[in-house]
């Protein structure tokens, strides 16, 4: 039977979000989906009358000695409709339930998987199964159990299940935490080998630069060593010549050391 309202304990009439990808309209705002969709938009928006949950189940055979599934993809309002079929004792009628949700809430307001397993989990179900559908959400099957003794025991084989994956999940995490603080040791190490790297070549030619101003400095020094041997020889062919110039003009009978 299809109704065209929705479903909730609230019999004022609530605006339906009507989206471009339509499978994923809802009551609520969409707010982390948007970050697996960035294009995705509210169309329309539909004023839509409200079913209570009891209201619903009346238009529906339960059976008491067959099997009931209930399949629930309520886009955000999955821990509403749920609390409202336990408060009403509506959830033991059913052997199995299907639901739909994010690994983290996807709507304003929404639950989570984990959310929804705590709350079915205290009701006597247990997660039978774990898939994802083609928006990438999670598909959860909740088995109930009925045998209190195998019901006791499956829960207990359950609770300790789930411990063991938050424990995972916390090494996980912690591997994680660890590898990214190496990733950042490892940048900051290469940062610093860049800045000494940088350094090193700016004091390479500072070095160049000084072995320069020596080589040039040691050949303006070898050039003066130079023009000063070569003025000091053409100082002493000038004595030289001064001496034979004296000779030469000096009057007999005087010594080369008296006066001209």
């Amino acid at each position: 039977m299809l109704l065209r309202g929705g479903v909730s304990n609230k019999r004022d009439r609530r605006t339906l979000n009507v989206l471009n990808i339509p499978e994923l309209s809802s009551f609520r705002t969409p707010n982390r989906l948007r970050q697996s969709y960035p294009g995705l938009r509210v169309v329309r928006k539909i004023p839509v009358d409200q079913y209570t949950t009891s209201a619903v189940l009346k238009l529906h055979e339960i059976s008491k000695e067959g099997w009931n599934l209930l399949i629930l993809d309520a886009a955000g309002d999955e821990r509403d409709v749920l609390e409202a079929l336990k408060e009403e004792n509506s959830l033991e009628h059913f052997d199995a339930i299907i639901l739909y949700a994010g690994e983290s809430p996807l709507y304003d307001g929404a639950a989570d998987g984990r959310e929804l397993c705590v709350l079915l989990g205290g009701c006597g179900f247990y997660l039978g199964s774990v898939e994802r559908d083609r928006w990438d959400r999670l598909c959860l099957t909740f088995i109930c159990v009925r045998s209190a003794p195998a019901g006791q025991a499956t829960m207990t084989r359950v609770a300790e299940l789930a411990a063991k994956v938050d424990a995972l999940s916390r090494e996980v995490e912690r591997a994680r935490r660890e590898a990214a603080a190496q990733v950042d040791a490892r940048r900051s190490a290469e940062a610093t080998a860049e800045r000494q790297g940088e350094r090193i070549s700016r004091q390479a030619a500072e070095i160049d630069r000084l072995s320069l101003q020596v080589a040039d400095a040691e050949d303006h020094d070898s050039h003066a060593r130079a023009l000063r041997e070569s003025f000091k020889a053409e100082l002493n062919s000038i004595e030289a010549q001064l001496k034979l110039l004296r000779a030469l003009t000096r009057p007999s009978g005087l010594s080369d050391d008296s006066p001209l």
